[in-house]
């Protein structure tokens, strides 16, 4: 499994607010049920990452870069 696979869980949630504030659900219990959904299969990833994780390491920002 990819190293950068890490990254789903934390950027679904932020992406799929993004699409619901471009394209608004305007009935609430369809919008509710939206939400759910995004959030479970969020868990779901999460909980698959925390068994499944990647077997070489993965660094988003490195420190040592900057300060060259």
């Amino acid at each position: 499994m990819p190293s950068y696979f890490i990254l789903v869980p934390i950027l679904l949630p932020v992406i799929a607010g993004i699409l619901l504030l471009v394209f608004p659900i305007e009935d609430a219990r369809k919008r509710n049920i939206c939400i759910e959904i995004i959030v479970v299969i969020n868990t779901l990833l999460v909980l698959w990452l925390l068994t499944h994780r990647p077997s070489e390491s993965f660094y988003m920002f490195r420190w040592e870069h900057v300060f060259r």
